[in-house]
């Protein structure tokens, strides 16, 4: 899939005189475009809101709402922590809280409505099915991974998580085969790193899952399956609480899959745990 920034320039020589301002005030501020609705667009150029939206549309997309979300994936990774941070800087703390809940809803309502349940249905069949899980999570999304690690093994499936360093990862990897899957978790800004395991993983024909952003995102073009959970900025805080959601269902999904294989797996923990004393009664 193009970058937004490639498709402008394609399609720049041809555009009318309206659509090229807005096209040179978009390459100028990509930055606080992306961010932008359509009215504080029309308000910072001459260009008129349904100009803006016709724009929108003259590029492919079936709305402003999707041109939106393109210029935005096409920032969000090269933002840095400071850029970030600035972007919120104006907020009063009321604001800043308001804004953060609102878009953790946001995100969840847009996963909600666009959620491809085959996929997830898919890719819990590829979990059931194969011999060893891996999952790869760098910086925040490390934390992503140890949670669906935790409960992939508390349903008796033989998951590993993968410890990140300069070779390690690699190394964990190394009698992999396609029998295998690899649950690939990452988000802005990418890492290196992640896309790397990624490769290498393919170079052995694991099958690849990934749980990201978008089509746009690196590990989502290595990927058999890929998984989109939305995630919008808050200042310098990567918000977790979508793609949380989203490994929330996928394990659900597991969970029903394995229906009859682990009922019984349960109800031994369970006796377990109570002959044990495990939790506060």
């Amino acid at each position: 899939m193009k970058n937004i920034y490639d498709i402008i320039n394609e399609k720049y020589d041809t555009m009318s005189k309206k659509h090229k301002e807005l096209a040179e005030f978009i390459r100028l501020n990509p930055d606080r475009v992306a961010f932008m609705n359509v009215k504080e667009i029309s308000t910072n150029t001459s260009v008129s809101e349904p100009t803006i939206i016709r724009f929108a549309y003259a590029l492919g997309f079936d709305g402003f709402r999707s041109f939106s979300k393109a210029l935005q994936d096409g920032v969000k990774a090269k933002l840095t922590t400071l850029q970030r941070f600035n972007r919120f800087d104006t907020y009063t703390d009321d604001d800043l809280i308001h804004a953060a809940l609102k878009n953790d809803l946001k995100d969840i309502n847009t996963m909600l409505n666009e959620i491809d349940t085959k996929l997830l249905i898919d890719a819990s069949v590829s979990i059931k099915n194969c011999r060893n899980i891996y999952i790869l999570g760098s910086r925040s999304s490390y934390y992503l991974a140890g949670y669906l690690n935790f409960y992939l093994n508390l349903i008796s499936l033989n998951s590993n998580l993968l410890q990140i360093g300069p070779t390690e990862t690699m190394e964990q990897l190394i009698n992999a085969t396609d029998k295998d899957v690899l649950i690939a978790i990452s988000f802005p800004r990418y890492t290196k790193r992640s896309s790397k395991v990624v490769e290498f993983a393919v170079s052995k024909n694991i099958k690849i899952i990934s749980i990201t952003d978008g089509l746009n995102s690196p590990i989502a073009k290595l990927s058999n399956i890929v998984l989109q959970s939305p995630m919008t900025m808050t200042s310098y805080i990567d918000s977790l609480v979508a793609p949380l959601a989203l490994i929330n269902a996928l394990l659900l999904t597991i969970g029903k899959e394995m229906e009859i294989d682990i009922k019984g797996y349960f109800k031994e923990l369970e006796d377990i745990w109570h002959e044990y004393d495990i939790f506060e009664k």
